[in-house]
């Protein structure tokens, strides 16, 4: 089904006011508590198995390869996942069949990189969600565009185009270091100054990243405003077009913008952050109580008796009750989380692009 909204002549708004438009917008998703967590359960799902369904091609060919090439990946699992030492044998193994070890590395980081280019759709879709929000009106949840052959593709790409643009940055940093560090090294430079310019690279990486990521957010959400299928451009165009909406001064507006969604969400993930190290906490205090840790570092000793001495009045039983109390908390907590905030970034994002960036 598609459907089209119809172009209403607005006078033109200050940024007050459109921050009014975007509030309200929030607002009136919210009141449709019920519709909007149903429709997101069904996005998450579909989004997961979309995932899964790219993911295998690449997966069942890693498969193939495992079965026919000479490397003994069983010694490999048993060393990542047992800890043992790594022995001659097994690094002579690999050495001697770089191909192979190339093919199956290749396979299995295409299929990961296949499941989250595809399991992201649910970005389109929650985008496609938000737009109709913003109309006032409701989608049906079966009509949402699940199975769009050109959607899917076209938003991939999309994506596949973002994570080239910001390849581009971490190669340039990552070379940058690189050459500081030999000159420095060549030139007998005080270690302090690679510190000093390694910290100062970094920021500069960090705030060129956040910049690109955000002259590329919108593209998948100027696809999900395309309202037919027949007018679908390539993923370039997207990209392209969310550049140069982006540029000018209409990036303080979205400072403005993410600034009060961060305060608002902030409360929320603190509360998680403390509930996750309670239960660390407490798990650690009943692991070290009861000597079930093997191979404990010099540096982690003073944690694990600091956090054992924190809970030296209980005794085993009642930390494990309070693991069980907390893991239920956790639970329900992040069940609250998902019901309440998931999504909520692409809304604002949506809406965003609607009031503001989309006149």
């Amino acid at each position: 089904m598609h459907f089209f909204w119809k172009k209403k002549q607005v006078p033109k708004k200050d940024f007050k006011g459109q921050l009014w438009d975007i509030g309200n917008d929030v607002v009136f998703i919210y009141k449709n508590f019920l519709h909007l967590n149903v429709s997101k359960i069904v996005i998450s799902t579909w989004s997961i198995l979309l995932g899964i369904l790219f993911f295998l091609p690449f997966f069942f060919l890693a498969f193939i390869v495992w079965f026919i090439d000479p490397i003994d990946w069983l010694e490999i699992v048993t060393f990542i996942f047992l800890g043992q030492d790594v022995s001659l044998e097994l690094v002579a193994g690999l050495a001697g069949h770089p191909f192979w070890l190339a093919t199956i590395m290749f396979l299995v980081f295409t299929a990961f990189a296949a499941f989250m280019l595809a399991s992201s759709y649910s970005l389109f879709l929650l985008s496609r969600l938000a737009q109709w929000y913003i109309e006032r009106k409701k989608l049906a949840v079966k009509e949402n565009l699940y199975f769009s052959r050109n959607y899917i593709t076209t938003f991939i790409v999309i994506f596949a185009l973002n994570f080239v643009y910001i390849l581009a940055p971490i190669i340039i940093w990552a070379w940058c270091i690189f050459f500081l560090y030999l000159f420095l090294n060549a030139w007998y430079i005080w270690n302090a100054w690679f510190e000093l310019l390694s910290f100062l690279l970094a920021i500069i990486f960090s705030i060129s990243i956040l910049y690109l990521g955000y002259r590329l957010l919108f593209g998948y959400i100027i696809l999900a405003a395309t309202n037919d299928e027949k007018d679908i451009k390539k993923a370039r165009y997207y990209v392209a077009e969310s550049i140069r909406i982006t540029s000018g001064k209409v990036f303080w507006k979205f400072l403005v913008v993410f600034i009060i969604y961060a305060i608002v969400i902030f409360p929320f993930y603190s509360l998680e952050s403390i509930l996750d190290r309670k239960l660390w906490d407490l798990s650690a205090a009943m692991s070290y109580k009861t000597q079930t840790l093997d191979n404990i570092d010099d540096a982690e000793v003073a944690y694990y008796e600091y956090i054992t001495k924190e809970y030296s009045e209980l005794s085993s039983e009642q930390i494990s009750s309070r693991i069980g109390v907390f893991t239920w908390i956790s639970v329900f907590y992040s069940i609250l989380l998902y019901l309440l905030l998931s999504g909520l970034f692409v809304f604002v994002m949506t809406s965003f692009y609607t009031r503001i960036l989309n006149k």
